[in-house]
């Protein structure tokens, strides 16, 4: 193994930090390098104002702002490469269990930050001053925040509370500390138990405090409309014009092409056309990793099933 560097702090180093920089520059170097050459004119503008405002220390907080598509998930990785390759500490975190497992070392916001549940418009994270958690948000150089329109503002603001407390830095958003947060406000928004519209779009945090303090930055080009498959470039469009406002009916129900649909409306004709031929013979893993059906109820799982 290899022996430790003379030279280093070891008792200032908690064991948070230390899990966080466990990475090998070389080969964080070399995958920016990948990623960067690959970045389109908006991803790499974006990608440079990011990078400078972490390099300077100017505690400015961003949101990206682009449909599925887009290229977010790389953007942040890409970001996460080039500052790990320079010695940076970067949290990501997502509104989501499946959105963080895409991210570079990725969880959770609540699981990284300790949100409360419920969490109120006073709340504030349960993470102690003189914990190994508030140590590592104070060696932190950035945080991405992906899916961020999912969560209620409520969880956002609990966090630039503690941030301000825990970094001694009362009059900056987040305290300071630079922050990243993507989405896309055509998808999914907070969920308000028997909410209209206006209570859900007043959860967002677009209508939190901290959104005069968040800087704007756009991704236009969708990156499945140059894939060269034209069933995935027909589909990236068609899911973009849904988001435009179009296939939809006069009450706002989406419009469905007559290839998506089963040849009947029942259960048995979608199974049918999911499963084909599943009654005949053994078949291979891969059927079934292929395939899936997804529904909103458990009932329906279990009936289906």
């Amino acid at each position: 193994m290899p022996l430790p560097d003379p030279n280093t702090n070891w008792a200032a180093i908690t064991n948070s930090l230390f899990r966080e920089q466990q990475y090998d520059r070389d080969t964080q170097r070399e995958l920016a390098e990948t990623h960067v050459s690959k970045l389109n004119s908006d991803q790499k503008k974006a990608f440079d104002t990011i990078f400078t405002a972490v390099m300077e220390k100017t505690g400015e907080v961003f949101f990206w702002h682009g449909s599925g598509g887009t290229g977010k998930t790389f953007l942040y990785n890409a970001l996460c490469y080039k500052l790990c390759s320079e010695g940076k500490v970067v949290l990501c975190v997502a509104s989501s269990g499946i959105a963080a497992l895409l991210l570079k070392g990725g969880t959770t916001a609540h699981s990284r930050f300790k949100i409360p549940i419920p969490c109120h418009d006073d709340s504030i994270c349960n993470i102690a001053e003189n914990s190994d958690l508030a140590e590592l948000r104070r060696r932190t150089d950035l945080v991405i925040w992906d899916e961020a329109p999912i969560q209620h503002k409520h969880n956002m603001e609990a966090v630039d509370r503690t941030l301000r407390d825990i970094l001694n830095e009362s009059e900056k958003a987040f305290g300071g500390l630079t922050f990243v947060f993507g989405g896309d406000f055509k998808q999914i928004l907070p969920v308000i138990i028997r909410g209209g519209k206006a209570q859900t779009i007043g959860a967002s945090i677009r209508k939190s405090r901290l959104w005069g303090h968040l800087m704007v930055l756009h991704l236009h080009q969708n990156m499945w409309l140059n894939t060269g498959i034209e069933a995935e470039a027909n589909l990236a469009k068609w899911q973009l014009e849904i988001g435009q406002g179009k296939h939809t009916d006069k009450d706002g129900i989406i419009l469905l092409p007559e290839h998506f649909k089963c040849r009947e409306n029942t259960v048995a004709s979608l199974m049918g056309s999911i499963y084909p031929g599943i009654g005949s013979g053994n078949k291979p893993p891969l059927y079934f990793a292929e395939r899936t059906i997804l529904s909103g109820l458990n009932s329906e799982v279990d009936s289906i099933n």
